[in-house]
Parts: C-alpha cells; structure tokens; sequence
C-alpha cells in the first residue's frame, strides 16, 4: 500500500488583510452598537458608521435591518438609526 504525502501549503496574511473574525457580522454589529454609546443624541449616521467601521453602506443596512426586525433600532430617516432600548 503506497502512503501518500499531503502537502499543506501555508500562506502568511500579510499584515493589511483581515482575517474572518475581523469581517464578522457579529464583531460589526457589536462595533456599530458601540457608536450609539458613544453618541450624546442616541443616533448614528449610517454613512458616517459606513466610513468609521471601513465597510460598504450595504453592511451597515444588514445590520440595521437585523436590529430594527428584533426592536433594538428605529430607522428616523434613510441614513439615520436611532437606538430604541
């Protein structure tokens, strides 16, 4: 019986890309939450958490969608979200 060599070939990540923790919906939205605590008024600007948080604007609306749904948030306006708790 011939035993056969696996080779795992190991990339380094250069220090620039993130790694899949670091892109989770679960770590943005515990990062987006962190701006409502952070704001006197209780409201985020989508587009200003879009550029703080480094993500596209469409993250930003999956997590919006996901915390108005449970009741955690209130859209006031297209680009504004109130924390609602």
């Amino acid at each position: 019986m011939a035993k056969k060599l696996l080779l795992f070939l190991v990339t380094a990540r250069s220090p620039l890309e993130k790694t899949r923790y670091e892109t989770s919906l679960g770590l943005l939205t515990k990062k987006f939450v962190s701006l409502f605590h952070s704001s006197s008024s209780g409201t985020v600007d989508l587009n200003k958490a879009s550029e703080s948080l480094a993500v596209q604007k469409r993250r930003i609306y999956d997590i919006t969608n996901v915390l108005e749904g449970i009741g955690l948030v209130e859209k006031k306006s297209k680009v504004k979200s109130m924390f609602s708790i």
